[in-house]
């Protein structure tokens, strides 16, 4: 996977998350520029990600794009009416059809980087069998770790030039962002297990090297790209409800930097073995 490859994907994954989570924060006057902020670096995303395709050797037609420019627009017209105090109905509505559109262009993105995978590696990929979106799960969850780790960072500079916020907020993100990640580990492992007869195959069938074809992937991944930023996550939300919103935006900044790394194993280790990680 080229890094213009990488560079669409995770602008396309990292909006749909922080769109999907900005419901969890209490509408507020004094949160307004929280909303606006957030969707404004989504609606950024998509932009780059669509300005990128040309030369990201991917289709340039296709649902995931027409629902990406669809999320794009959407999302600007959120981070709009949340600058101006529009009603809750508008910006319901533009928060609701920003989270579809960016959900579809994932799954469409999904299903194709499936079909990539099928063909890159025939008859081996071990979650062909569930269907044209065994990846989404995969994909969904990852959207949701990388979106609410922005959020929640995101979230916790406002304390720092408001500090007299309600501190609950920011918790809830903490504890939503420490389980999604701990789903997402549970999901990284149980695709290993799946592939374990591809590098334990009966005899005279052929077989991938573990640490030459993915084993370089796993320790990376699973340390760097989760366990790191499950233990980080359980500091933040300690450091939260004690109120030391400093130290905790802080070490989300640790989070969001390890878990784009993690993703990028990830996406490394799909396009190289057919493993999901």
């Amino acid at each position: 996977m080229s890094p213009l490859s990488l560079l669409t994907l995770f602008c396309l994954r990292m909006p749909a998350g922080v769109l999907a989570h900005l419901p969890a924060i209490p509408w507020d006057r004094a949160w307004r520029g929280i909303f606006r902020t957030c969707a404004a670096v989504a609606a950024g995303l998509l932009l780059v990600r669509l300005a990128f395709l040309p030369w990201a050797r991917g289709p340039l037609l296709g649902p995931a794009n027409f629902l990406t420019g669809a999320a794009l627009v959407f999302s600007a017209a959120y981070a709009y009416a949340a600058a101006k105090g529009g009603g809750t109905a508008i910006r319901g509505v533009f928060l609701a059809l920003s989270i579809a559109a960016s959900t579809g262009a994932v799954a469409d993105a999904s299903r194709s980087a499936l079909a990539a995978a099928v063909l890159a590696h025939p008859g081996r990929p071990p979650l062909v069998s569930w269907g044209r979106y065994a990846l989404l799960p995969f994909d969904l969850l990852s959207c949701a770790i990388l979106g609410s780790s922005l959020v929640t960072m995101l979230l916790g500079h406002f304390y720092l030039i408001a500090p007299s916020l309600p501190i609950r907020p920011l918790v809830r993100l903490s504890v939503v962002l420490l389980v999604e990640i701990h789903l997402r580990l549970l999901l990284c492992v149980g695709a290993l297990l799946l592939a374990r007869e591809r590098f334990f195959p009966p005899a005279g069938a052929s077989s991938l090297d573990f640490t030459v074809n993915l084993g370089v992937f796993v320790l990376p991944r699973i340390l760097v790209g989760l366990v790191f930023p499950a233990a980080f996550s359980w500091l933040v939300y300690r450091t939260a409800r004690i109120g030391s919103t400093q130290s905790a935006t802080g070490i989300l900044y640790v989070i969001v930097v390890f878990l784009i790394i993690g993703e990028m194993m990830n996406a490394g280790a799909l396009a190289i073995t057919g493993v999901p990680l």
